[in-house]
């Protein structure tokens, strides 16, 4: 009636909460109003609301599995890489083939990743290696040898522990000195390696002991002998002759524990250097 335009909410006479809006038209001096209860118009929002919910819900659940799959395809080669280093000093690790990624990242990081763990791989075997692996021989340590006893032992497999010793050693290192000494152990072990079966196995005790250990007791006493007596006929780095004294223990007939086994063996071993050296002699249990 004033000839002003807007909006307003009212009540109407019956106390309905109304919006209305009003306008007036300068051309015929009428105005209009347009009046609707303001829950026709939630209801109507509401209705809207659910509409554009429902046409965008589809592509929207499109689009969320499109940036999973992403992610997922993105984030894999460095999940993958994280489980490979996290196995590194627990596990004996298999390197698998490295792919191509289309990520040009993730396929940077996937060959520095390998080629590092390449290097670590190879450094740990040697040092596996080293540790089990007596410098000056070549043979096994003391260390390697516990180990397989044990193991033999859980087994129960019955085996022949033959100890060896280097007569009169001390008179060959004192007389040609440490170096041609050196060379007298190399040969022993070199003699002892070739004087055996694949399936024997010779260790490096200490000093100038060795220790052979046989799956086969019933041979253990022929093997020793084999062993003396190729030693004694080879052709030594020193003038003089060498020979070895051997003792040997059976397990169980002898002894049951891994220590007890050594020292039945280290029994028999000086039994045979106070009869005279260069013989073999059999642990009495």
């Amino acid at each position: 009636m004033k000839g002003e335009s807007g909006e307003q909410q009212v009540r109407n006479t019956s106390g309905v909460e109304m919006l209305a809006g009003y306008s007036s038209v300068p051309a015929n001096g009428w105005g209009i109003v347009v009046v609707s209860p303001i829950g026709l118009i939630h209801h109507q929002l509401m209705d809207h609301i659910r509409t554009i919910l429902w046409y965008s819900l589809f592509p929207f659940i499109i689009l969320l599995m499109g940036v999973i799959l992403v992610a997922f395809r993105l984030a894999r080669p460095f999940v993958y890489l994280a489980n490979l280093v996290s196995k590194i000093g627990k596990e004996k690790i298999v390197m698998p083939e490295a792919k191509p990624h289309w990520s040009q990242e993730a396929d940077l990081l996937t060959k520095a990743v390998m080629l590092a763990m390449l290097n670590i791989q190879k450094q740990t075997d040697q040092l596996t290696q080293e540790a089990v692996t007596d410098v000056l021989t070549g043979l096994m340590n003391r260390r390697s040898l516990e180990y397989t006893m044990s193991q033999w032992m859980a087994s129960g497999l019955p085996f022949s522990l033959i100890m060896l010793d280097v007569d009169k050693f001390k008179f060959v290192n004192d007389t040609y000195g440490h170096l041609i000494g050196d060379e007298v152990l190399k040969h022993v072990a070199e003699v002892i390696v070739t004087s055996l079966r694949p399936d024997d196995v010779c260790y490096r005790y200490g000093g100038e002991e060795f220790v052979i250990l046989l799956n086969r007791p019933e041979e253990a006493f022929n093997v020793a002998e084999r062993v003396r007596r190729a030693l004694e006929q080879s052709r030594a780095p020193i003038p003089t002759r060498v020979t070895v004294s051997l003792g040997i223990a059976h397990y169980p007939l002898h002894a049951s524990e891994r220590e007890e086994l050594i020292e039945k063996a280290d029994q028999a071993l000086y039994l045979a250097k106070s009869r005279g050296r260069n013989r073999t002699i059999v642990s009495e249990g």
